[in-house]
């Protein structure tokens, strides 16, 4: 089995638990431990690059970090669960980039990045890509986090396109930050990537709509034109899956929530394992819920189930 190649982001996420100050404050009991700042693995194509080792798909990571601990904590724990970061880079000149995400009393994040712009992320080069690339991967996975600033916009378009016209399967996270709108460039960027891809992740209120125009329905299936599969993601609401001739929808799980910390890149994780086991893209659609619900059962944005653990779940629903 090939791997995926999983070309974007990966930072240190600094999680502040601020709702369970504010449970405390009701007369919870808390443990101090509960309430800490705690670091975690994060980024949004590295936690999708983590989601899909847990379901036991072989990943190749291409990104960028600083060199510092962080950086060189976030290089380990991939080698640790067997991802090959042979692609990765560490960049002198930048620090990590660092995101500091406030979790509120019903598990809702708020994410604030430090540095915003020249961020390790965005130092994504060329170079890094091997020469035969599209020889030795089965997929490619990307996100819109990096087609913000130069050098990772150009490669990543460079790397989506190679693999379009060599006919490898493409996948793009849209992940349109608010402070990316109205951003010309980022726009146009984001347009390009979306003609290289073959799947198309995001989610129904905010970033679809901004690929398609309006948030209708209407406007959003006109974007399976030439054969590509939009996955439309709603939160606590599931997920619909469409293709130019089809509809599949599926409700979340129903599970007590920790935090939202990177749900949709594990449901990512678990879409695109179903697809590689040659699964139906409904069967993906709820192997993609079912490894969400896994992930805000629990802390931070790495919370993937197994093969078995997520098919266990599902058997018994």
């Amino acid at each position: 089995m090939k791997p995926v190649f999983c070309l974007g982001d990966i930072c240190a996420d600094l999680v502040l638990p601020l709702g369970m100050v504010r449970r405390s404050k009701r007369g919870e009991f808390v443990t101090r431990e509960e309430t800490d700042v705690v670091f975690r693995h994060g980024g949004s194509v590295a936690n999708t690059a983590a989601g899909l080792r847990a379901l036991g798909i072989p990943v190749q990571f291409c990104g960028t970090v600083g060199d510092d601990v962080y950086g060189y904590a976030l290089k380990e724990e991939l080698l640790r669960i067997g991802t090959d970061v042979s692609c990765m880079a560490i960049d002198p000149s930048v620090p990590t980039l660092l995101i500091a995400i406030v979790v509120d009393e019903f598990g809702e994040r708020t994410a604030f990045a430090t540095h915003r712009t020249h961020a390790s992320q965005h130092q994504v080069q060329l170079g890094q890509i091997p020469q035969n690339l599209c020889e030795t991967i089965g997929w490619l996975h990307c996100s819109g986090l990096l087609l913000r600033e130069e050098p990772a916009a150009m490669t990543q378009l460079t790397v989506m396109c190679r693999c379009h016209e060599a006919g490898i399967p493409v996948s793009l996270d849209i992940n349109a930050r608010i402070e990316s709108r109205g951003d010309e460039a980022f726009y146009a960027n984001l347009m390009q990537a979306v003609s290289y891809s073959d799947v198309l992740f995001g989610s129904i209120e905010e970033e679809l709509p901004l690929i398609a125009g309006a948030a209708s329905e209407q406007a959003i299936r006109a974007l399976t034109q030439g054969g590509r599969t939009i996955v439309a993601r709603a939160g606590a609401s599931g997920a619909t899956v469409y293709t130019d001739s089809a509809t599949y929808q599926c409700p979340a799980f129903s599970v007590p929530v920790v935090d939202t910390i990177g749900a949709g890149d594990v449901y990512n994780a678990g879409f695109l394992s179903a697809l590689f086991l040659g699964k139906s893209l409904a069967q993906a659609n709820r192997y993609g819920n079912a490894a969400a619900a896994f992930c805000v059962m629990q802390a931070g944005g790495r919370a993937c189930p197994s093969l078995s653990e997520l098919e266990l779940f599902l058997s018994d629903r």
